[in-house]
């Protein structure tokens, strides 16, 4: 069983297919991302330590162990030389007539490494009752059909539909999983640049900044300057945090690499307005809003301490982090277990679609400069733990930002 402060208690394995109810919900969801990230795992290379471009085995590790502790099946990659090597098995699934295995038989059987059966306990998910469970399975079997040679205009409606109704759900989590999936599906169109407010001219050394993540507007974000978990930062950690709704920093919040690009050349024109491009004495990040300032850092943006909280790890060069670092004094990464909108995000990442290519997430971040802080209770599946000020306090967050110097290169 897996507890998590926020979700609560869950079960792992096939207990989590054997009983649907709400508590279940993110647990299966979570395993039916994980199978199919193992499915079209190109190689290893996906895990990349942060301070290099080389595989980390210590990285690798980390994920084994928490798929372990999950008990998702261990299944080997089905990818060839860039396409699947059993694209049958992902089709035959649309004609597939007569009696079917149930959740267990096919979990079970996936467990014995029948990537067969685990295509179809992805397939199955779409039928699930919980909403997050069939957007995630929706989105999986996208990446499966695609990797299997479809093309968009071939994807099976049900598809499409599942993620659809996806977007418009109350479920904040199916909603955002949904969106990942569709807008990267979508080709990129060229967006004119926002007209935005200019920041307010208030040079000082221990300026700060909020960078909100992906799909999250400025206005309802807990890192815009008019949020209660803003003010907590302000009041106890930063009391430098740009306090101003008028010309905070904000972006577009879409799930595209030309929008975050775009987001860290004025990320870093931000800071010369108000700032006189002074360096940041600290910058807090959620999702890829950590994407946007880390791009801004390799830029030239100088920050004395980054927080990074739920942040996706993008593939960077050796080059890209030995910039990085150095217009870094010191940085943290507070993370999840199994974070299931970083599941979904490699997901997206991995669609064989022209505008993705060599865009795709890595998942973990892993360097000398980046300190990967496990809480205890150790938190599972969450995307947005970090943003709550009890977590903050239940958890000792506070200790590891308030003591940042420690941290400092």
């Amino acid at each position: 069983m897996i507890f998590d402060p926020v979700f609560g208690h869950s079960e792992a394995g096939r207990e989590a297919f054997e009983e649907k109810n709400g508590r279940n919900d993110v647990s299966r969801a979570t395993q039916i991302m994980s199978i199919t990230e193992q499915l079209t795992r190109p190689d290893k290379t996906r895990f990349v330590d942060a301070g290099s471009s080389l595989p980390s085995e210590e990285v690798v590790s980390e994920y084994l162990l928490e798929t372990a502790d999950l008990r998702v099946p261990r299944l080997a990659s089905l990818l060839v030389d860039g396409g699947m090597a059993d694209r049958d098995a992902v089709r035959k699934l649309r004609e597939k007539s007569g009696a079917k295995r149930n959740d267990r038989e096919l979990w079970n059987a996936a467990s014995e490494g029948d990537t067969e059966a685990a295509i179809e306990l992805v397939h199955e998910g779409m039928d699930d009752e919980a909403e997050l469970v069939r957007v995630s399975s929706a989105g999986s079997f996208v990446l499966l059909e695609l990797s299997a040679g479809s093309t968009i205009d071939e994807l099976p409606y049900g598809l499409v539909r599942v993620l659809l109704e996806g977007n418009r759900s109350n479920d904040p989590r199916a909603r955002a999983v949904a969106q990942l999936m569709l807008e990267a599906l979508e080709p990129p169109q060229q967006v004119p640049r926002a007209r935005r407010s200019s920041p307010i001219h208030m040079p000082r050394a221990d300026l700060g900044i909020g960078v909100h993540g992906t799909f999250s507007p400025y206005g309802k974000s807990p890192l815009a300057p008019n949020s209660e978990f803003y003010r907590y930062l302000a009041r106890d950690h930063s009391p430098g945090l740009y306090g101003q709704a008028e010309g905070a920093f904000r972006w577009s919040g879409r799930y595209r690499a030309s929008d975050r690009d775009r987001a860290a050349e004025e990320l870093v024109e931000w800071n010369y307005r108000a700032n006189d491009g002074q360096p940041l004495d600290v910058l807090y990040a959620h999702s890829h809003g950590g994407n946007v300032a880390l791009s801004a850092i390799e830029q030239g943006l100088q920050v004395r301490f980054l927080v990074l909280l739920s942040t996706p790890a993008l593939v960077r060069s050796r080059h890209s982090w030995a910039t990085i670092n150095g217009n870094t004094g010191g940085a943290v990464a507070l993370r999840t277990h199994m974070d299931y909108a970083i599941l979904a995000d490699w997901i997206a990442s991995r669609f064989p679609l022209p505008w993705l290519s060599g865009r795709a997430s890595n998942g973990y971040f892993h360097s000398s400069n980046f300190v990967v802080h496990e809480p205890s209770p150790v938190s599972w599946f969450s995307h947005s733990d970090w943003l709550s000020e009890a977590v903050w306090q239940d958890l000792g967050i506070d200790g590891v930002v308030q003591n940042r110097n420690h941290w400092h290169s």
